[in-house]
């Protein structure tokens, strides 16, 4: 992942050899020697999540971690070995990698129709530790140059198709390798081609030590939305944590550029990969965490599991981030997605894909794209960091995350809890249970997602459907879906439950769309919204109900506020606020109304020079208008069958005070006898056991 330089020794036959070849290559190609090669790199084994310079399938057999090669000296495997050495940048040719000290035989191959000479060499595996000890002298990788080119392809762009999110992207042939330094240009972000990325809604870069100390102020202003920072590699040991990672989180922390972690492995065995999990959860103790941990597998050592063996480090490793309340994903070349990291289980985390390439060529799903490292034309820099760094691209599935932890609830009652990102307010608190979230009535768009369920045991799943991109791939448990900085509207979503929790319980959820108002309820992944009709979603209600019951028969409470200086405000629903907060203004007046139940809902009002007003019901006014008189507390109860099965919770923001805790069932929310006005209250009708709303 991002070194900030390389430097290798090349014995002098090999080099006197490989020189040979080049001049051999230099005539070959004189036949056209203005026609120009793509190049295409891939993560190849032990390049560290730095690297992609894939095409190579890693090798069956690993390297005997008890012989290290000569010369060598574990290191955290944040290297690339592979060399390209160039005749003043004109013909370039490819050599697998190769031990620095020794002297290979080289075969030259050489395809006249192709016009393409390949030279390759019998491949010496890096040595890797035998067990969580990458490094006993030095905790740095070894030092090894890199040319420019570094590998051939015969791959010509020419007209190709990429898919991302689902939507098919022409990609046309510029006939050069102009730098555009994957930038941004006329806000979309394009490849070194000057081809739109399409999809891509953030940039961001990874760095380790060998960035140095990167000045993040400089970095935040060359559009760089996030960082992934590494902690360490191996295992539990303080030798293993990497010397910038608390400056990193510290300075990203400092200036608000959300974060995550990698961890470069070793493991071999479940025992390892525990015990790397616990390496991350040392170094995030006291750090604020917004974007996943991922598992950074790629190393040497690893290269002759089975794919069984790769899925239980993985779900190991995974598993205990997991457990202490972090999202986790794993990075990996292209190669290693395909060839070993192949088992359903990965499926329940992000994938971090590494290519450098103009696309990336991974067929699966996945949430980041590595695109660039050190390879030419695949280097970007940014201000703030000398060298060159690696640039990653988000997809709309994950930017600011490591909300999962507030969306949580840790209780045992079934709940779902959901968050929305609206257009000119960002990421609006947490609610749950049926409250709205969004907005209505203002025509803001609803921009991104986040939905987790807690007290159960599953997970929920969900995906939006967003302008210009369509339908983005399925996340779950507290994922972002949508976008955050691209101001696109999500049109439509749809949501599912997996595990326990889908044969116990239906998620219901429906939409507040332009120009529509609410539509009706749909459940278990059915379309809320619309496709195709150009239309925002402004608001979301969600609910998790017990098979067999329905929304639309289950108790729904409705109220609104008579607000001094404004008079009426429009009625809201199930614990969206009704008045206001911050304007110190006095609620004067009231109706509530219930739906959707057996039963009815009465209510009281404490008021200014009066006291408490005789209980009303079911629609009519408690309080007063025209007089100028405050209201000062609220009394609420329900009636007939539904108060033997429901609750009904409600909260008064008070002045001088704000927000008071949650009270039920005919307790006094607001203040009595103080003089205080009750400027804003929430009312919601839950289930019997649920505990309190979740806001």
């Amino acid at each position: 992942m991002g070194h900030l330089k390389r430097t290798v020794a090349v014995g002098l036959s090999t080099l006197a050899l490989v020189c040979g070849l080049v001049t051999g290559v230099a005539v070959a190609a004189d036949d056209d020697a203005s026609q120009e090669v793509p190049i295409v790199y891939d993560a190849a084994e032990g390049s560290g999540a730095d690297a992609s310079t894939d095409g190579a399938v890693p090798t069956d057999e690993p390297t005997d971690p008890t012989t290290p090669q000569d010369g060598e000296t574990p290191t955290d495997g944040n290297t690339v070995d592979d060399g390209t050495i160039t005749d003043d940048g004109e013909d370039q040719v490819t050599t697998d990698e190769t031990d620095a000290t020794d002297e290979q035989t080289d075969e030259v191959v050489v395809d006249e129709e192709a016009e393409q000479v390949e030279v390759t060499e019998q491949k010496e595996e890096v040595a890797a530790p035998a067990t969580q000890e990458p490094a006993t002298t030095s905790s740095k990788p070894k030092e090894e140059t890199l040319w420019e080119g570094q590998q051939i392809k015969n791959k010509s762009m020419g007209e190709g198709i990429a898919e991302v999110e689902g939507t098919p992207i022409s990609l046309q042939a510029t006939g050069s390798y102009s730098s555009y330094s994957y930038a941004k240009i006329n806000g979309k972000y394009v490849n070194h081609d000057g081809v739109e990325i399409a999809g891509a809604v953030s940039r961001g870069i990874d760095v380790s030590e060998f960035q140095d100390y990167p000045d993040w102020a400089k970095v935040k202003a060359d559009d760089v939305h996030y960082a992934i920072l590494r902690c360490g590699y191996a295992g539990n040991t303080t030798r293993y944590d990497d010397e910038s990672f608390l400056y990193n989180a510290k300075e990203c922390e400092c200036l608000g550029i959300p974060y995550g972690v990698y961890l470069y492995s070793y493991a071999t065995t479940t025992a390892e990969a525990k015990d790397e999990a616990n390496h991350v959860l040392r170094l995030l103790k006291g750090r604020s965490l917004a974007l996943p941990v991922f598992y950074d597998i790629e190393d040497p050592c690893q290269a002759g599991m089975s794919t069984t063996q790769f899925a239980g480090i993985c779900k190991t490793f995974c598993n205990t981030i997991e457990n202490a309340g972090y999202d986790v994903g794993v990075y990996a070349s292209v190669s290693w997605w395909e060839n070993y990291l192949t088992n359903s289980c990965f499926n329940n985390w992000e994938r971090w894909v590494a290519q450098y390439y103009s696309y990336c060529e991974y067929e699966g799903n996945y949430h980041y794209w590595q695109a660039t490292g050190g390879y030419y034309p695949f280097t970007t820099y940014v201000n703030g960091i000398s060298g060159y760094v690696d640039t990653n691209y988000d997809f709309g599935a994950s930017s600011t995350r490591g909300i999962r932890a507030n969306l949580k609830d840790k209780s045992t009652t079934p709940s779902v809890s959901y968050k929305a990102h609206v257009q000119n307010v960002g990421w609006q608190s947490a609610v749950a249970n049926g409250l709205m979230s969004g907005t209505s009535g203002q025509a803001l768009r609803v921009e991104a997602l986040q939905i987790d369920i807690g007290g159960v045991s599953g997970s929920i799943q969900y995906r939006t459907h967003v302008q210009d991109l369509g339908w983005l791939y399925w996340v779950k448990n507290g994922a972002v879906s949508g976008t955050e900085r691209a101001g696109l509207r999500v049109e439509a979503l749809q949501i599912k439950l997996t595990g326990d929790v889908a044969s116990k319980y239906d998620i219901w959820y429906r939409a507040h769309v332009q120009n529509v108002g609410w539509q009706s309820w749909v459940k278990n992944g059915g379309t809320a919204g619309t496709s195709g009709k150009g239309l925002r979603v402004e608001g979301i209600e969600i609910r998790l109900l017990p098979k067999g019951q329905d929304p639309s028969n289950s108790p729904s409470v409705s109220y609104d506020a008579h607000v001094q200086n404004i008079g009426w405000m429009n009625s809201v629903a199930n614990g969206t606020v009704a008045g206001t907060s911050g304007r110190a203004l006095r609620v004067e007046a009231m109706h509530i109304k219930l739906a959707g139940a057996s039963g009815g809902i009465q209510y009281r009002t404490h008021i200014q020079n009066i006291g408490w007003q005789g209980w009303k019901k079911n629609g009519a006014m408690s309080g007063t208008s025209g007089k100028a008189l405050r209201l000062e507390g609220i009394q609420i109860k329900l009636t007939g069958n539904v108060a033997k099965t429901h609750d009904v919770w409600y909260r008064a923001h008070v002045q001088n005070i704000g927000w008071q805790d949650w009270v039920k069932n005919g307790q006094t929310a607001g203040s009595v006898g103080k003089a205080l006005r009750m400027e804003a209250y929430q009312i919601i009708v839950l289930p019997k056991g649920s505990g309190k709303p979740a806001i």
